[in-house]
């Protein structure tokens, strides 16, 4: 499947803003089953310097330096995205919420020592004591942890 994406951010100031700096994360990037065709950024008033640069977790960060005075900004982000995954796995081969709910809730640590779940984000600066309310609001009773999917 192939996805057309568009992004478009105005900002308009009461007074002149002398410069700016921008650090932009729009941009789409290469992941598992998910290839970047092209994207773009375009900015109003063109910027005086550009860069672009991967961040630590793997995205695309487009860093804008604007020196000349403006009382509009324009982001303007396209791209095209082809998107080829595998299907998720039968609902029946998946384990119910309530289960996964209970690992979640049992993990001492996120750390890279951790059991391996896969539904949160590496990287987590809170302690352990702030993430369990988290996934206890994640991880409601409902159903499997792969829905089925609607024909």
């Amino acid at each position: 499947m192939i996805y057309d994406i568009t992004h478009v951010t105005t900002y308009s100031y009461e007074a002149p803003v002398a410069a700016a700096r921008c650090a932009l994360r729009l941009l789409p990037r290469d992941d598992a089953g998910q290839r970047v065709v092209f994207g773009r950024i375009d900015i109003t008033p063109a910027p005086h310097d550009w860069r672009e640069r991967v961040d630590f977790y793997g995205n695309r960060v487009a860093e804008a330096q604007l020196d000349a005075p403006h009382v509009k900004l324009g982001i303007a982000m396209s791209a095209r995205v082809r998107v080829e995954r595998a299907a998720p796995p039968a609902e029946a081969l998946t384990p119910p919420w309530e289960v996964v709910r209970r690992q979640a809730l049992e993990t001492p640590s996120l750390g890279p020592t951790r059991r391996r779940i896969s539904f949160f984000r590496a990287g987590s600066r809170r302690s352990t004591s702030q993430r369990r309310p988290m996934r206890a609001r994640a991880f409601r009773p409902a159903g499997r942890c792969w829905p089925a999917r609607s024909s």
